[in-house]
């Protein structure tokens, strides 16, 4: 699955990129705390486009796969000497997911742009939006996690800065572990 994302934001503690150029960077989806979609002047059509690539995202993350390091001991003649043990996990948690926009002509209230969104939502299925600003207009829009019916929260005010509480917030809720790329070459070093 072959997607581009303008802003990613990643690990890189424990992780890197798997290839970086000047203009853009390729991500493993273990690496991926958050993907941020960017529009100028965002329309009616860029939203079922956005929509389609978070679905993409989230059904990578089905696919996630870390490693644990510890010891084990190997035993040698009498004598037993700790080795390096790794043990491969899945985590399925899915990166988080935001539309950031300048500006839009297409809807003149939040109320008409959050049921929009809803309304897409709804027809997509399999997206999530961790939140929506339109920077111009003061609007920010999230989706309710975990909920049977989507449902979304809108605010008017403070619209930049309540996006970068919820992105900060969302991010830090993403458990990060170094990625297992045995699973992606099939290559491992005599360790289980």
């Amino acid at each position: 699955h072959r997607s581009q994302t303008d802003i990613v934001i990643y690990d890189e503690n424990q992780n890197s990129p798997l290839h970086r150029e000047l203009s853009a960077y390729v991500y493993l989806i273990e690496v991926v705390y958050a993907a941020i979609e960017v529009k100028g002047t965002i329309q009616q059509k860029d939203i079922g486009k956005t929509l389609e690539d978070i679905k993409k995202i989230r059904r990578l993350a089905k696919h996630k796969w870390y490693v644990k390091f510890g010891s084990k001991e190997k035993v040698a003649g009498e004598q037993g000497r700790p080795v390096v043990s790794t043990e491969g996990f899945q985590k399925k948690l899915s990166p988080r997911t935001y539309l950031f926009a300048y500006d839009t002509t297409a809807w003149r209230t939040i109320d008409s742009f959050k049921r929009y969104l809803k309304n897409s939502l709804i027809k997509n299925g399999k997206a999530h939006l961790h939140g929506a600003v339109v920077l111009s207009k003061g609007w920010f829009v999230y989706q309710e996690p975990y909920e049977e019916e989507v449902a979304l929260q809108s605010f008017t005010d403070n619209a930049l800065l309540r996006f970068i509480h919820k992105l900060t917030y969302d991010i830090q809720s993403v458990p990060m572990h170094p990625m297992s790329l045995d699973k992606y070459f099939g290559i491992t070093y005599g360790v289980s």
